[in-house]
């Protein structure tokens, strides 16, 4: 029984949050080995503080990953904490 779970399929969607705002990626069927290749838009994002600033400390993008489920409640699967500028955060 325990090989058989190991090697069920996810059904993965990420909750991608920047700022107050978060949204959804579609939800990637039967994978192992989920790589999403979409453009997510936030619309009106305010930044505070000279560019300079910004740009030395960008702001930070919290991606949570989820497996979909058709039964209760989805699963929480991981996190990753990255800043804006795609440099990933040590958060442990």
């Amino acid at each position: 029984m325990l090989i058989a779970f190991m090697f069920v399929f996810l059904d993965p969607y990420a909750v991608v949050g920047f700022g107050t705002q978060s949204q959804l990626t579609r939800v990637l069927d039967k994978t192992l080995s989920p790589m999403w290749d979409q453009t997510l838009i936030f619309d009106e994002i305010t930044l505070y503080g000279p560019a300079e600033l910004v740009a030395q400390n960008p702001p930070e993008v919290v991606i949570e990953v989820f497996d979909k489920d058709l039964i209760g409640k989805d699963e929480f699967f991981g996190q990753d904490n990255m800043q804006a500028d795609g440099e990933a955060i040590n958060v442990g």
